[in-house]
């Protein structure tokens, strides 16, 4: 009796998800994730880890998902005032503000079928990063506080596994490595000059998102 219950259970959850399968082929999706992130590098010693906010809207397409993705990322100093060696006996201070970045994406991605409720979506991300930051830097030799606005471009290798709930509604959980780097011009005299060009930033983020079809 005790089997049969269960097998009869077992086949109405079956029978539940294979109904809420369906194709979401060329149907527009708006995504919400939010994202536990990392510095990675010497921003790792500087900034603690964050949660970040993205919205974006996709459209699968056969083996494709396309679409853009608007995300926001603020990290804060681990300390108030970091302390430098200057010389054998004297110390500078360097303090550091929130560190800020708003990020616009192009998606493009894989779809991986693995049944019809789970897809594993390999990709990138690739875009642009608008960064604002402030440094303050005192000691026997220099006292000075730069403001940095800038905008960089990125690459975010990234991994995702979605599972449809129903034919509106999918839950997803993902891994991305955001890299964004330095541009502008090498040449001193350009008004686009940027003596740190092609240095590139780090940030790993994991998180989950849902994404409602229409």
């Amino acid at each position: 009796m005790t089997k049969k219950i269960t097998i009869s259970v077992l086949l109405l959850i079956f029978t539940i998800t294979i109904s809420y399968s369906q194709s979401r082929d060329k149907k527009l999706g708006l995504r919400y994730s939010s994202d536990y992130a990392l510095f990675q590098g010497e921003g790792k010693f500087v900034y603690n880890p964050t949660v970040g906010h993205k919205l974006g809207l996709i459209k699968e397409n056969g083996s494709l998902t396309l679409g853009g993705e608007l995300g926001y990322f603020n990290f804060s100093p681990k300390e108030e005032e970091f302390y430098y060696l200057t010389s054998n006996t004297t110390y500078g201070t360097a303090k550091y503000s929130d560190y800020k970045i708003l990020s616009l994406n192009l998606i493009f991605l894989w779809n991986l079928q693995v049944n019809r409720n789970f897809q594993i979506k390999p990709g990138v991300h690739s875009g642009y990063y608008f960064v604002m930051y402030e440094t303050s830097i005192s000691d026997d030799f220099v006292n000075s506080t730069e403001s940095f606005i800038s905008g960089r471009g990125g690459i975010t290798p990234t991994i995702e596994f979605h599972y449809a709930l129903n034919e509106n509604w999918s839950i997803d959980a993902h891994s991305m490595y955001h890299i964004f780097f330095e541009i502008g011009n090498s040449d001193p005299s350009s008004v686009n000059f940027n003596s740190s060009l092609g240095i590139a930033h780090r940030v790993w983020s994991n998180g989950l998102g849902i994404t409602y079809f229409f």
